[in-house]
């Protein structure tokens, strides 16, 4: 059986990508090396096959040794085996003695790998993205702090990957500038799962990356202590989300025994970024004993030390993505993309035309509805999850407006759905809220922002009336909202399902919503305009025909 390494995949992709000419590798460019490796090799690798290798597509498994000869053969060489044998004479391996420059040089290798790989998957174009300021500053104080670890802790799509990325990729290069003994080792916890195929220990995984044989242990490469550099282990998107429990755990430990290794080594820095249901199950082993790890949490920040975007930073990713739109953004425009991943799902659907400028009041529910397709209605469990939100809102008190579900209330439901649970804990639409004490358990389950609430409460209503909007649905709402924060969220939600399904006629009931104000009035009949303007042709309607003024009048009644 031919050897394969983890590194030499990755000097492998980058040859692929020069043979081929592509300077940087999309979605777009594995059809076309698709079709040349065909022309080239009279083999075929699939364009789904590459987009998993070049990390477009998530993959639990190391490519087949078919693919890999296949690619090596593409790029001049007579297969796998040979590519290999090409690289071992190329690579750096120390003789005698560790050599703490000979480290760095192959660490920087695997983090030049990594960041790659990385930039590869951002929803926004890399090149477009921005550095964030929080992440300089929480490093700084990290460094500061005497603490041996930092973390990262968010949901998914807070922006922890692309700011730690702006983050290494600033160190590495201030470092070869000023010549600094620094080591950084960068990689993805997926490249972690080669760890478990083999059934490896991480300590002698790590030595294969950095060129070293398993006869060493990870503890002689940092002896003597070094003068002048600190080394930093980083690892992204350290999770259990991609693994089952007990190798998660298993993980864990390894990483954890490392860092045992070097508890008082000042010197040995550890970074890991998490998504923020990670951390809840496990802060309490990594700060177990006398482990120092920085969070930069404060009380009340559910776990979260990633702050999403403010204005600033909105303004300057428009300007990277397209610098001839106006600068200009209206506040409560801005304030509703400050989440990274809804501007990602804004920039997927306006790639040609993008611009905040002239968004209007559709545009949010429109990018948040892409986001639920997406991660709640599509892939898996998408019915389980489904379920489990109807019924998590079933257990709410509605009338006395209470929207978080006490875990053990709702712990019958949580075991069925189990899976979905965890997904939807993952993507952050759910989060635990622990208020436990010393004499009380006291856990919640809450919804991750109110976007997702709203939604969720417009759907379950829905569900109930069959998606009409009749005077008996219009009554139940006055019940359960016509005092409630959410009024306004969850029936533009109403509204938006009223157009799709074609009962705008139903629309003249408007006037028996209870409790709204005037401003709440006008709010709506200019939300229901641009609904309107954006459902297409297919309504036949325009915001300037008599019938919309006449549905403008019954709001006004």
């Amino acid at each position: 059986m031919l050897k394969f390494s983890m590194i030499h995949l990755e000097v492998l992709k980058r040859e692929v990508m020069a043979a081929a000419g592509i300077t940087s590798m999309t979605p777009g460019e594995c059809r076309a090396l698709s079709v040349e490796i065909v022309r080239a090799t009279s083999q075929r690798i699939s364009e789904t096959t590459l987009k998993r290798i070049y990390g477009f597509a998530i993959s639990k498994f190391k490519p087949s040794l078919f693919t890999i000869d296949v690619l090596s053969k593409y790029c001049g060489y007579n297969g796998w085996a040979g590519f290999c044998a090409k690289q071992q004479d190329d690579m750096v391996l120390p003789e005698g003695d560790v050599d703490w420059n000979t480290l760095q040089q192959n660490a920087g290798k695997i983090s030049q790998f990594t960041l790659q790989a990385l930039k590869n998957r951002s929803g926004v174009p890399y090149a477009k993205s921005i550095r964030r300021a929080f992440a300089d500053a929480h490093f700084d104080k990290f460094i500061k702090s005497g603490c041996q670890g930092a973390v990262l802790t968010a949901p998914a799509g807070y922006g922890k990957t692309i700011a730690l990325c702006h983050w290494v990729e600033e160190k590495i290069a201030a470092g070869l500038a000023a010549h600094n003994s620094d080591i950084f080792l960068f990689f993805s916890s997926s490249a972690l799962m080669s760890v478990l195929l083999t059934n490896r220990d991480i300590n002698y995984w790590i030595l294969g990356l950095l060129g070293y044989g398993a006869d060493r242990d990870i503890n002689t490469l940092f002896d003597p202590k070094p003068k002048n550099g600190r080394f930093y282990l980083i690892i992204d998107s350290f999770d259990e989300h991609a693994l089952k429990n007990e190798q998660f755990q298993v993980v864990l430990n390894q990483v954890m025994d490392i860092i045992a290794l070097h508890r008082y080594d000042d010197w040995f820095k550890v970074v890991l970024t998490m998504r923020t249901a990670t951390w809840m199950n496990y802060k309490n082993e990594f700060e177990a004993g006398d482990n120092l790890w920085y969070t930069g949490l404060e009380p009340g920040d559910n776990d979260i030390n990633v702050p999403l975007l403010n204005l600033s930073e909105i303004r300057q990713l428009c300007r990277n993505i397209d610098p001839s739109v106006q600068t200009f953004i209206a506040f409560n425009a801005a304030e509703s993309f400050n989440h990274p991943l809804y501007l990602q799902f804004y920039y997927k659907r306006h790639r040609h035309d993008f611009s905040l400028s002239s968004a209007d009041r559709f545009c949010i529910y429109d990018v948040i509805a892409l986001f639920i397709l997406n991660k709640v209605y599509l892939g898996r469990y998408s019915s389980e999850k489904t379920l489990l939100i109807d019924a998590l809102i079933g257990e709410m008190d509605l009338l006395n407006r209470q929207y978080k579900v006490d875990m053990l209330k709702a712990g019958r439901v949580v075991r069925e759905y189990q899976q979905a649970y965890k997904e939807l804990l993952n993507i952050g639409f759910l989060r635990e809220d622990n208020q436990s004490d010393d004499y009380h358990f006291n856990i919640s389950i809450v919804f991750g922002n109110d976007n997702f609430l709203q939604h969720s409460l417009a759907k379950n209503l829905q569900h109930r009336y069959c998606g009409k909007f009749t005077p008996e649905f219009v009554r139940v709402f006055n019940e359960q909202y016509s005092e409630s924060v959410h009024k306004m969220g969850v029936l533009k939600w109403c509204i938006i399902n009223a157009v799709k399904t074609g009962q705008q006629e139903a629309f003249a009931m408007l006037s028996d919503i209870a409790g709204l104000t005037t401003e709440e009035r006008t709010d709506l009949m200019a939300f229901i305009g641009d609904v309107l303007k954006n459902s297409g042709p297919k309504n036949n309607l325009n915001t300037g025909s008599p019938k919309i003024a006449a549905l403008q009048g019954n709001i006004n009644n």
